[in-house]
């Protein structure tokens, strides 16, 4: 289907984008300690939102807005957004230098951007928990939904079938995600896909909802078409490990991937070009924006990664890596910075959350990607990015890593340096008969 977009097809998406970015400049909301929006601005946000949240509470946390939720992901995965202390050393965001790229960038840029990061960023056992259907990999069948969708004439609504659970063992995967992927189809309206009313969810249960009638828009079977050649399972940074192949080819379309032209080069946005109008596409600042570890770094040898790790409020290291060190040097660093004995797995969190699958993990742990193979240039890491470094999953010492500067520099650095001390290291086996134990939590 050939059809090229006009800005009414996308501007709600990026209106609300725009929205929850207007409202973070404003009023530079505070984190809560799992650093995601607060109740208070998540109920102000969604009076904000093109298709708001019509049962919303004053309590509801983030989760309970998937539209916020959705747009938060993106703006903070792809480093629009920052954190910063406010007054009490409370965490608060703000907007970074980065989202003066968005900023600039024309309408079907921004629809673009958001959509890519979507399918870069989204993690699916985050995102889409409730969502019933889990013997089949949500990221396969937002794929097959896909496929199926790209492959129609024209504009169509569809009726959901009672009883067609099992819809996906029939190839019909629009069907599977109407009877137990709600939480999928949420997004796939924010993002201007499909169309449905309120009246079109059906509540089955406390843990799940079901699609009614959708609509497929023109616009949405023309982006769909498009990635049959830039499929999910092979954009999602999270997911691609847990791709569904059930046919000969399968094998064969993961290792083909994107024709040569991974994320982040010229060629990878080309079959989206033709759903918008020409030379609309900043294709250089969406790659920059949300491909950034696939971008041109500096040299290896002589860029200097400065970064800054704390343990608690009142102990710091300021630690500096070449380019080509890898994070099992930078592990090994920090262990010399605090006195520790090395002595126990650790994992380094690339999104900051423990226990998340964006992990970076010691050579002898059993799940791969390992820290010794991942060098720090590599790694598409933003100045002021926040990682978290977990070492001993027993006793679970949190170190707070943050990207303070990047910088070439005339020399070499062989190996790692510490070059900042601040405060007394805890003692990594206290005593804890001792009334005068240290508390690293402050």
């Amino acid at each position: 289907m050939n059809y090229i977009s006009n800005e009414n097809d996308i501007s709600s998406t990026v209106k609300d984008f725009e929205a929850l970015c207007a409202y973070i400049i404003e009023n530079k909301p505070k984190l809560t300690p799992k650093g995601a929006l607060s109740t208070k601005a998540c109920f102000e946000l969604n009076s904000l939102m093109t298709i708001p949240e019509t049962n919303a509470k004053k309590t509801h946390r983030m989760s309970m807005y998937p539209s916020i939720a959705l747009y938060f992901l993106i703006a903070q995965n792809t480093g629009l957004l920052e954190d910063y202390l406010a007054k009490w050393q409370t965490p608060a965001l703000t907007l970074s230098e980065s989202y003066m790229d968005f900023k600039e960038m024309s309408v079907y840029s921004k629809y673009l951007f958001i959509f890519l990061a979507w399918m870069r960023y989204a993690d699916t056992n985050e995102l889409y928990e409730k969502d019933l259907i889990r013997s089949i990999s949500r990221t396969s069948e937002i794929d097959r939904a896909f496929e199926q969708i790209g492959k129609m004439d024209k504009s169509a609504t569809v009726n959901r079938e009672a009883n067609s659970f099992f819809s996906a063992l029939r190839e019909d995967h629009v069907q599977a995600l109407m009877n137990g992927c709600a939480a999928i189809l949420h997004h796939l309206r924010d993002l201007c896909i499909i169309m449905y009313d309120a009246e079109d969810v059906e509540k089955m249960n406390t843990y799940f909802n079901v699609v009614n009638k959708i609509t497929i828009t023109e616009f949405g079977i023309a982006l769909t078409a498009a990635c049959s050649a830039r499929r999910f399972s092979w954009i999602n940074l999270l997911d691609s490990r847990d791709i569904y192949l059930d046919n000969d080819k399968g094998e064969n379309l993961l290792k083909k991937k994107y024709d040569k032209n991974p994320p982040g080069t010229d060629g990878f946005i080309e079959p989206f070009l033709s759903c918008f109008p020409k030379n609309k596409i900043d294709a250089e600042k969406i790659s920059r924006l949300v491909f950034s570890e696939n971008q041109p770094v500096l040299s290896d040898e002589k860029t200097i990664y400065e970064f800054k790790v704390a343990l608690g409020r009142r102990c710091h290291r300021v630690i500096q890596c070449r380019g080509s060190h890898t994070f099992d040097d930078l592990h090994s660093a920090i262990q010399n910075a605090f006195d520790f004995d090395n002595d126990h797995l650790y994992a380094f969190f690339m999104d900051g959350k423990k226990w998340s699958r964006r992990s970076l993990n010691s050579p002898y742990s059993e799940e791969p990607p390992f820290a010794d193979e991942i060098n720090i240039a590599s790694s598409g890491l933003r100045v002021k990015q926040k990682i978290l470094y977990l070492f001993d999953f027993g006793d679970e010492w949190l170190f707070d890593v943050t990207l303070a500067s990047i910088k070439e520099s005339e020399t070499i650095l062989l190996r790692p340096m510490i070059k900042e001390s601040v405060g007394k290291a805890p003692e990594q086996y206290p005593n804890y008969d001792d009334d005068d134990e240290w508390d690293w939590t402050e």
